[in-house]
């Protein structure tokens, strides 16, 4: 899978995990899971993105180095995909301290 570096210095996967291909700066649009993987401090967290009533939903996973995910308590909801992804990466990053 190819990874993007940011500005920041911050690798950033952006991927359709239940089509299991690389999509690039875009999500491929369904009615499945979406997923934006970041890594920040060392760890690496998926956000996890699905449709929510007539809007998104964003919740927050960190990825164990053993393959385990661990959810972290941060979700949040928008008309949009992305911007339900913006509000919990912010949060993400508050909590992380980044």
């Amino acid at each position: 899978m190819d990874a993007l570096e940011t500005s920041k210095g911050i690798r950033s996967n952006l991927f359709s995990r239940d089509a299991r291909r690389y999509v690039g700066h875009d999500f491929v649009r369904s009615t499945e899971t979406m997923a934006k993987q970041v890594e920040l401090k060392g760890h690496t967290y998926w956000i996890l993105s699905e449709p929510h009533g007539n809007g998104w939903k964003a919740s927050v996973v960190e990825l164990g180095s053993d393959g385990s995910q661990t959810g972290v308590g941060i979700d949040a909801t928008a008309e949009t995909r992305g911007a339900a992804d913006e509000a919990a990466e912010r949060k993400l990053r508050r909590l992380v301290g980044s």
